[in-house]
């Protein structure tokens, strides 16, 4: 552990704050909010390299005269390695801290990017631009959700909601700046441009202080004060606590295979590979329909920055309801993915901006709901320590729905010379997974056991449903008496 790492003290309120060697910092507090903004630009910065590929991808499909599917997988290879090294990465932040990892992944991407600017081949895009970028983008975005988490407890949701907007709120700044510097720079330039905002990232990273060493969170909490307690007993446990199972406490060294038996977790990721399956589908393919349809290139980024605007307002407002005690992170899922399937099988109806950008703003506001809510469902179904390697996991699977979703519409589209079915495909299997995600209700209680031959008794029902862990060190969670903590998906 580094000297000059904070380490977690407990305050004459029972409060938690984080203390490095110069200042103080509480949970929720005014730094927490800092590093949330810091957070905040880096996912705006790296994600901004991805999810503008879009806009690009007319662009090279004229360039190298390579069909839809071939070239969907240039932006579609860097997306999928967004998330998909998720448990290579949770492992590398768990080691070396959010701080390394956040400056060593954005340089990665930086570096990527220029040598993009000068390759002459698409496949080479594939060792050049996609590999690099989604290298650095994972790094980036997951250790945003670990400092967030370290920072945060009260307030977890609505700052996780803020910083995962940023990822969004990209295609709404770097949309029009992307357009602009494709038309009066052309696409070289434009990539030596996203690499020089890459290293801005660094400098964002370098404030990310926290315990980096391998026991996780640098927080610890004790129960809530009595003014609190009416509406703590719906939150979150803090993601601070070490659970003991069976009176037995040890290191955060578990195996993956105790996810693997978490049949709520397994189930949520599978869903998640169906939604994103067809839900990656109009974020890359829609700016090439909209030119099919005789809309100009130029008005066609606009178009994105539509679903930036609308991603961003969801992902905000559906984090700041899923904070309120009431609220059930599981059926925002399903409305907002309910929102976006329907929506998307009106697309093949619309032939005009208007409709389209209408369209794709709804979309975006959809897209920013069920992100933020799946997070809050990860979250709830898993214990505190293990959070991280849940998202992990989850980021894997659903990677390979990033990485074939784009593609495979790129096939069909060229196969039937329309995008008509492929949108009818996509909007379909989005609605699919709006029910499919109902069928976490219907697993009941399930006993946790590590391989570690332990046990937790986890008793889960889903509507107001009561969690109930035994924790270690004498630490309670936010509990009653009883050490029950009460969630709601």
């Amino acid at each position: 552990m580094d000297g000059n790492d904070p380490v977690a003290v407990n305050n004459k309120d029972g409060g938690s704050i984080v203390k490095d060697p110069l200042t103080t910092y509480r949970q929720d507090g005014a730094m927490a909010w800092v590093i949330c903004l810091l957070a905040t630009l880096a996912n705006l910065l790296i994600w901004g390299c991805i999810l503008t590929f879009g806009i690009l991808f007319p662009v090279l499909l004229d360039e190298f005269g390579y069909g839809k599917g071939t070239t969907a997988w240039v932006g579609s290879l860097a997306l999928a390695l967004s998330i998909g090294l998720g448990p290579v990465f949770a492992k590398l932040i768990n080691s070396f801290g959010a701080r390394t990892v956040t400056i060593c992944a954005s340089v990665v991407s930086a570096v990527g990017l220029f040598v993009t600017s000068q390759v002459n081949s698409l496949p080479l895009m594939y060792l050049t631009y996609s590999i690099p970028c989604g290298l650095g983008t994972c790094g980036v975005f997951l250790s945003s959700f670990d400092i967030i988490a370290k920072y945060f407890s009260k307030r977890l949701s609505l700052a996780t909601a803020i910083a995962h907007s940023g990822s969004v709120v990209s295609l709404l700044v770097m949309s029009p700046l992307i357009e602009a510097s494709l038309s009066s720079l052309g696409w070289r330039y434009t990539f030596m441009v996203l690499g020089g905002m890459s290293l801005a990232i660094p400098i964002f990273g370098a404030f990310y202080f926290s315990n980096d060493n391998k026991e996780g969170n640098s927080t610890s909490s004790q129960a809530p004060s009595k003014e609190e307690d009416a509406g703590a007993e719906n939150k979150l446990p803090n993601n601070d606590v070490t659970t003991k199972c069976n009176n037995k406490s040890h290191e955060d060294e578990d195996s993956w295979t105790d996810l693997l038996r978490n049949r709520k977790l397994l189930a949520c990721c599978a869903t998640g590979f169906v939604m994103d399956f067809g839900g990656t589908i109009p974020l890359l393919h829609l700016g090439r329909y909209s030119q099919d349809v005789g809309i100009p290139s130029q008005r066609s980024a606009l178009l994105y920055v539509g679903f930036g605007v609308g991603s961003t307002v969801g992902r905000v407002l559906i984090g700041r309801l899923c904070d309120l005690p009431w609220v059930s992170p599981l059926y925002m899922y399903c409305l907002s993915t309910m929102v976006a399937g329907v929506s998307t099988l009106l697309v093949p109806q619309l032939d005009s901006f208007a409709g389209l950008i209408g369209y794709f703003t709804v979309n975006g506001f959809a897209n920013g709901g069920y992100a933020t809510a799946v997070f809050m469902i990860v979250y709830q179904m898993t214990i505190p320590r293990m959070r991280t390697k849940a998202l992990g996991l989850y980021f894997f699977v659903v990677s390979l729905a990033f990485a074939s979703g784009s593609p495979f519409g790129g096939f069909l589209a060229d196969s039937l010379g329309s995008y008509i079915v492929v949108f009818y495909v996509s909007g379909g299997l989005v609605v699919f997974s709006s029910f499919a995600m109902l069928s976490i209700k219907c697993l009941g209680t399930q006993e946790v056991v590590t391989t570690h031959g332990e046990t937790c008794d986890t008793i889960v029902q889903i509507e107001n449903i009561d969690v109930k862990e035994e924790h270690s060190s004498g630490i309670p969670a936010i509990a009653d008496q009883a050490n029950a903590v009460t969630t709601v998906f």
